[in-house]
């Protein structure tokens, strides 16, 4: 395999797989000792040493099993899934029927992921559950971001569930809590979905206390369910913590700097945060903590209008929330900083109960209610700017109070 390779030349499967057995950095040194030919894989926000392989021989880490590096690319969106074109040729937005090649770790170095080549279709949105009515439901749908498009079905929950949290890695999708179908009361179920492939979602492990309306965020490896309701209407401050690589039940984390349901969340690497919800009133309060530890949250500003019922997405430095409060309101934070949130534009309708996913590049929100009634209308943003939001496509069916995730969201850049 050749390298360097300029925009354009083909890159082939059996290129890649003439790496198959080793992980090869090439012209690189990383700090933290990894260096020019050592195994390597990529987490989705760092490099780390292979130590062990899978079953078939490769080496592999935290689900993410990396073939090798292309450097000296040019015109790369860092963030973006390749694929190839029937050319061969890198093409940054592609269909289910075109192969994935791999991730831009940045404009210039694309890296060639084994899960890529035969089973990764691009960036996934997932929207899971939500509400007809009374009704809760057990649909999975599920867009490709950088393809605006009506959703497809991707399997179903274990139950019709409404009022959940999705957070994920690169690898997989959790959603925890919410109102389940069978029972009618508060879950303390999670249930995780393997995006790169289609399916129902299989049982991950419980929250440390039943809820709904709670709020999700999350980096590459830990997951995050923050704040939330005990029916009929006890607020709770609880944030729970995940490993979303291994199933299990929910650890303690800390606690809210107020006791909220309906909050959004959303989070760069590093840092997560939930802005907005019900604290006994609509609440503008945005709190942020660090991801990686454990501890209380801390105040991080207010929102330009206080609102429930609202979705949140990030690039990996900015925060976006949208809708709640029968509003069509989108304001935005930079992740690294605090201070108070500024305007950014407007959805296309005033939506309630609304969701919300993302990509580091674009932004959507799904579903939720406009004037009392479900809709199926996905509206999408790009994050980097500041201007109202566009027609992307329809969920498959009309509901709101949905549970989302993505693979490919701010926090695992």
């Amino acid at each position: 395999m050749a390298y360097p390779k300029s925009t354009g030349d083909a890159l082939t499967a059996t290129e890649a797989n003439n790496s198959y057995q080793q992980v090869v950095m090439y012209n690189q040194t990383i700090t933290g000792g990894v260096v020019a030919g050592d195994p390597i894989y990529y987490t989705g926000s760092t490099w780390s040493l292979a130590t062990t392989k899978n079953a078939a021989g490769v080496y592999d880490g935290s689900n993410v099993v990396t073939h090798g590096y292309v450097g000296g690319l040019s015109g790369l969106i860092q963030g973006e899934w390749y694929g190839k074109d029937s050319s061969g040729n890198l093409i940054p937005s592609f269909s289910t029927t075109q192969q994935s090649i791999g991730y831009a770790y940045s404009t210039t170095e694309l890296i060639v992921t084994l899960g890529a080549l035969n089973s990764y279709a691009g960036q996934r949105g997932v929207f899971c559950g939500g509400s007809v009515g009374a009704t809760e439901q057990d649909t999975i749908d599920y867009v490709l971001i950088s393809l605006a498009a009506n959703a497809t079905d991707f399997g179903d929950l274990s139950e019709g569930i409404d009022r959940s949290a999705g957070c994920s890695s690169i690898a997989r999708g959790v959603i925890g809590g919410g109102e389940g179908s069978v029972t009618g009361s508060d879950l303390d179920i999670m249930e995780y979905i393997t995006f790169s492939t289609l399916g129902n979602s299989t049982d991950f492990g419980n929250l440390t206390v039943a809820r709904e309306n709670t709020s999700a965020c999350s980096s590459s490896t830990r997951g995050i369910f923050a704040g939330g309701t005990v029916t009929p209407n006890t607020l709770q401050n609880v944030i729970d913590y995940i490993t979303i690589a291994t199933t299990g039940n929910a650890t303690d984390f800390g606690d809210l700097t107020v006791a909220r349901s309906f909050s959004a969340g959303c989070s760069s690497p590093t840092r997560g945060i939930i802005g907005g919800g019900n604290d006994g009133g609509a609440s503008n309060v945005i709190d942020y903590f660090t991801i990686a530890s454990t501890g209380t949250e801390a105040d991080f500003g207010d929102l330009t209008v206080a609102r429930d019922a609202l979705g949140s997405c990030a690039s990996s430095t900015r925060g976006v929330f949208g809708g709640g409060g029968n509003g069509d309101t989108i304001d935005y934070i930079t992740i690294a900083s605090t201070g108070n949130a500024t305007d950014f534009g407007d959805l296309l309708n005033s939506t309630d109960n609304i969701s919300a996913c993302s990509s580091n590049i674009t932004g959507l929100f799904a579903g939720g209610s406009v004037s009392g009634t479900e809709t199926n209308n996905i509206n999408y943003i790009t994050i980097a700017s500041t201007s109202g939001s566009i027609d992307f496509g329809d969920l498959t069916v009309a509901r709101d109070y949905v549970g989302a995730s993505s693979n490919c969201h701010g926090g695992l850049q």
